[in-house]
């Protein structure tokens, strides 16, 4: 439980888990990282080693002004970009 602190800056790059036996795929925290970027949010975390870890995340008040401003946020072309280059 809890994340090291060594390990901390890496937990949301594509493909990184925190061990070998871990489960998954090491998209998740990737994943989320992405969404809440694309929609201009933050995405913080706190741990602490032998207790757990808490995960906030902010996203702002948002109404898209036409329908080409929604399909700007939804759009996965960045996330499918990183995933053909890696």
């Amino acid at each position: 439980m809890g994340i090291d602190e060594a390990y901390q800056e890496r937990i949301f790059d594509m493909f990184y888990r925190g061990n070998e036996k871990s489960d998954g795929n090491g998209l998740g925290l990737y994943i989320v990282r992405q969404a809440v970027e694309k929609l201009r949010g933050e995405l913080k975390f706190a741990s602490e080693l032998g207790k757990g870890s808490t995960f906030m995340i902010i996203l702002p008040s948002f109404k898209p002004q036409n329908k080409e401003e929604l399909e700007k946020l939804f759009i996965p072309s960045k996330i499918n970009n990183q995933i053909k280059n890696n």
